[in-house]
């Protein structure tokens, strides 16, 4: 039972947090994809290739994306911050898409930058987490999502029905993204000092030899 003291940790918390609402940004963004596309002018023969360019992102996103961590050229919580950045910058360019080759271009780099998140999100839970802890806390990386995921219907019908417009939704995600920016940034330095009020503990515990 002692794994479940990872739900303790602060670092573990706010993991969780970002990789959730991750979820959160791909799920409500698919939902919505084709009504956007409709308000924009795309065409009921050409919506199918918007899901296939947030398809082709997707797998150009896993498939890349991951190398630049693996290259050393930025952190993984430095490349969260900046998928995170590049996915509210998306969100918040809706308000000039107006037909179908923007639309493409939205898919497209949506697709790569959540692909990029969903290929690192298991390497930042592995490396900011003891590892006794790893067989709960990967597999509880999303828990989350479940409770956060009640409040997406009730968004997406006021704004369809009652405002007849996404926009307050996407600046909503928009929000979403800015906070999970921030707090991918604040995960490093937050892990720095729990492992620097660990040092003195297990001095304290060690027993010098007689």
């Amino acid at each position: 039972m002692n794994v479940f003291r990872v739900f303790l940790d602060p670092v573990y918390i706010l993991i969780v947090f970002t990789q959730s609402i991750m979820l959160y940004l791909f799920s409500t963004t698919t939902t919505i994809l084709i009504d956007v596309s409709r308000d924009q002018g795309v065409s009921i023969e050409d919506e199918v290739y918007i899901f296939l360019s947030v398809s082709v992102g997707d797998v150009l996103g896993r498939i890349f994306l991951g190398s630049l961590t693996d290259a050393g050229c930025l952190t993984k919580m430095n490349f969260s911050a900046l998928c995170f950045a590049g996915i509210g910058l998306l969100y918040a360019a809706c308000a000039w898409i107006k037909h179908f080759i923007m639309m493409m271009v939205f898919s497209f780099f949506f697709g790569l930058f959540i692909g990029g998140l969903l290929m690192i999100s298991p390497g930042v839970v592995t490396f900011y987490v003891e590892k006794h802890y790893l067989s709960v806390a990967i597999a509880s990386r999303l828990v989350l999502y479940p409770p956060i995921s009640f409040t997406q219907a009730p968004l997406i019908g006021y704004c369809r029905d009652i405002l007849q417009s996404y926009n307050a939704l996407f600046y909503i995600l928009m929000g979403l993204c800015c906070t999970c920016c921030i707090t991918s940034l604040l995960i490093p330095p937050l892990a720095k000092y729990r492992e620097a009020k660990k040092e003195p503990l297990q001095s304290e515990m060690t027993v010098p030899l007689s």
